[in-house]
């Protein structure tokens, strides 16, 4: 690239580098910054870093918000001096557009707005700060314009599949909001492949009845026709622009060189391409109304390719490994590396969680089943039984009280579909800087604490995801955590220590203690697993918490009144003599629960069976086989003829102390978490980052979250009641939370 010349970022004409303004646009190519070094705090809050962009008003800086625990943001500075009237109006309009459309977005390919504010020279957003680099530079290539790098094409379909899930997201609003300037410069690329859209400045909603668009606006070789000023835009203009980019990705070819020329694609060697370039010249078509109907037609269309590429790699539902592994998040040193899908996915897990395992269509598990021959088996054999498991939705069985039938799903029709009317509704979102793998309301719902990958818990205000406190508890990742039950105190444990810190609230603060380590445990050898800390679970009624390892004792501690947490160790009632190894059953076994008075405790004893016993003697009095499966969870539910929740892998019963089960439901994937805050409704997370909301009895599951809507894994979800209102909260392994709005349910 010439040194010697300044390439205009309105128009990308070429200018002396002394030049003040563009010769063929009259843009102002510089603008004075602010001096970073002489700031202490912008706004009487933000730390300036660094300067991390231009834009075409001003520019892009990194800084700290000291009002939120140093927490990394981009602040975008529009700068008023030197412009002309007419820039003025256009970046005043560009300024009020971006703040006016993304306060009211959510979604998890869009910055948030968190701030903003002015003073006499320049206008302030303060945003998300994403790290990583703009599509346009990575696709980059040194001394040339005419060309960019080519990608790999998983990368290339999962780029696709990102886009698609936010323009479908922006065009089904009401009413539907175009972005207009789809180009590799607006859209981020964080190190390991998620993207973002930003720069909302000349997106706007479409309004039915206008002719066209009051102004031009757009990048050549990515705007489609219309944008010119011939129509109104419409979504299909936004298809055009990713048709564009998706050419550019597959081709090299800069489409800005050549506006509205794309060469045809020369793609072989996989599946499925002739459907690609079919798919991408219909929607660079000049004529709107030759481009697909829709953007979701659009993924639709590419997920079916991405099926075909490997399609025995796409199963729904592959055999469980049940190997005694415990599965926790470990960072992996090679995580910012683009692999298979164009990013590497890592999985965080707490200790109850299963292997997540990706949920694709009818049409690829057909094409598995066809490689493994299943389907040549008869319809009344075993052929039949998995394909009514592998292609339906989640299962409701409503079984006799003795409930010792074989563990067979009920026919009928299930919905795998989106339940529009009561589907759960984004609220707030809140960025750790690690993946966060636990997450669970503090009694009253007023706050939630979580847990990341980094060994840090923080409480976060569940009104307005506000930070209130943040500590730093280990080098080890945190994998649970315990409220009691007045909040008074907060348990969390790593891979092998438990901590216990007290809460002090006020109206506005929340303060925790020093935590205090309560206890320690090396990993058992003969156990094949680096975890030994398993459950932690307080009592409903008092200060007393009780946690489960690998050997043979459940551990109690009691808080006293000098505030100091004091061990009892009991020793019978719990595990088996030895413990549940690889070889035995289950991943994930060790589990316990307190009855609702808090006077017994039920835990896995067995592989395949529990024991309920009473605290105060250790007496065992319930001690039964669950001869169906393995079971992973256990949980014990207040004023039900079925307290008892068991969870075995992608399925959930609902049983008496004894093992007769009333419900039981079968799920399209493994179980990951549940949350409910009274009987009979409950919103169940699976490992494909799935959300279900059941209603024992009365229906089946109703499908309440796609997990399409983001690639980061599902890790941990709570929920909480305020009056009739319920609000949820999901922890992803990107470090996202976010907070949902449960709507009445619709049944």
């Amino acid at each position: 690239m010439d040194s010697t010349q300044c390439y205009c970022s309105h128009c990308g004409a070429a200018n002396d580098t002394d030049a003040e303004r563009c010769f063929a646009c009259d843009h102002i190519l510089k603008q004075s910054e602010l001096p970073v070094e002489d700031v202490d705090l912008l706004h009487n809050r933000y730390r300036l870093l660094h300067k991390s962009g231009t834009g075409g008003f001003g520019a892009v800086y990194k800084a700290q918000d000291t009002h939120n625990y140093d927490q990394y943001v981009a602040i975008k500075q529009i700068m008023l001096r030197g412009l002309t009237a007419q820039e003025i109006i256009e970046a005043t309009d560009g300024f009020n557009r971006e703040l006016r459309i993304l306060s009211r977005l959510s979604h998890p390919h869009l910055p948030r707005i968190i701030d903003h504010f002015t003073d006499p020279e320049n206008w302030y957003l303060v945003m998300d700060f994403i790290e990583g680099e703009t599509l346009e530079v990575y696709l980059d290539i040194a001394d040339t314009r005419e060309r960019t790098r080519t990608l790999p094409l998983p990368e290339v379909l999962d780029i696709a599949m990102q886009l698609c899930s936010v323009l479908d997201y922006l065009h089904t609003r009401q009413p539907p909001i175009i972005f207009r300037d789809l180009k590799p410069g607006n859209i981020m690329r964080t190190p390991e492949g998620k993207l973002y859209m930003i720069d909302f400045g000349i997106a706007r909603q479409f309004k039915p009845g206008q002719a066209r668009d009051t102004m031009i606006f757009g990048s050549p070789g990515y705007a489609a026709p219309e944008q010119y000023g011939k129509a109104q835009t419409t979504p299909a203009a936004d298809i055009y622009s990713l048709g564009a980019l998706l050419h550019q990705m597959l081709s090299g070819i800069d489409p800005a060189e050549h506006p509205f020329h794309f060469t045809p694609l020369q793609l072989y060697g996989a599946e499925g391409m002739d459907q690609l370039k079919t798919l991408i010249q219909l929607m660079v078509d000049i004529h709107a109304e030759k481009r697909p109907a829709s953007i979701k037609a659009v993924q639709t269309e590419i997920q079916i390719i991405i099926d075909m590429q490997q399609p025995a790699a796409y199963l729904k539902r592959p055999m469980q490994n049940i190997n005694g592994q415990i599965p926790y998040y470990q960072p992996s040193s090679s995580a910012n590396n683009v692999a298979g899908n164009g990013m590497q996915q890592q999985q965080q897990q707490q200790s109850h969680q299963p292997n997540p395992v990706s949920s694709k269509g009818r049409r690829t598990v057909m094409k598995g089943l066809l490689v493994l021959g299943i389907v040549g088996m008869t319809a009344s054999g075993a052929g039949s039984y998995l394909l009514d498991h592998l292609f339906g939705g989640p299962h409701h069985i409503d079984l006799s009280m003795d409930g010792r039938g074989p563990y067979l799903p009920a026919s009928g029709n299930p919905s795998d579909q989106l339940s529009t009317e009561n589907a759960l509704s984004a609220s707030h979102h809140l960025q750790d800087k690690g993946a966060v793998n636990t997450v669970r309301y503090a009694p009253g719902g007023r706050f939630f604490a979580s847990g990341n990958i980094y060994g840090a818990v923080q409480v976060v205000d569940s009104r307005t995801a506000t930070i209130l406190t943040r500590k730093s508890i280990s080098s080890e990742a945190i994998i649970s955590l315990s409220w009691s039950f007045d909040g008074g105190y907060l348990a969390f444990s790593t891979k092998t220590k438990v901590y216990i810190a007290q809460v002090k609230t006020t109206a506005n603060t929340v303060l925790l203690s020093s935590p205090a380590l309560v206890y320690s445990l090396h990993p058992s050898p003969q156990t094949n697993t680096q975890t030994s800390i398993y459950t932690l679970a307080w009592s409903p009624k008092e200060h007393l918490l009780a946690v489960s390892d690998y050997t043979s004792t459940t551990h109690l501690f009691q808080i006293g009144e000098d505030q100091t947490p004091q061990l009892r160790t009991l020793d019978a009632g719990h595990y088996p003599p030895e413990p549940v190894t690889k070889n035995a059953g289950s991943t994930l076994s060790n589990q316990l629960a307190w009855s609702p008075d808090g006077e017994r405790i039920i835990s896995v004893s067995k592989p395949g069976g529990y024991s309920v016993w009473q605290v105060t003697d250790q007496k065992i009095i319930v001690d039964t086989s669950f001869a169906r499966a393995v079971p992973l969870q256990l949980d014990w539910q207040l004023d039900s003829a079925t307290p008892i929740i068991l969870i075995t892998g992608d399925a959930i019963h609902l049983t008496d102390i004894y093992g007769n089960s009333r419900y039981d439901t079968l799920l399209p994937d493994k179980i990951i978490d549940i949350a409910y805050v009274q009987k009979f409704d409950y919103f169940i997370a699976l490992a494909n980052g799935d959300i279900y909301r059941w209603f024992p009895g009365s229906e089946d599951p109703l499908l309440v979250k796609n997990g399409n809507d983001t690639l980061a894994t599902l890790n941990s979800i709570a929920i909480t009641q305020t009056g009739s209102t319920y609000s949820l909260v999901a922890a992803f392994s990107d470090g996202m939370m976010i907070s949902y709005a449960v709507p009445p349910h619709t049944g």
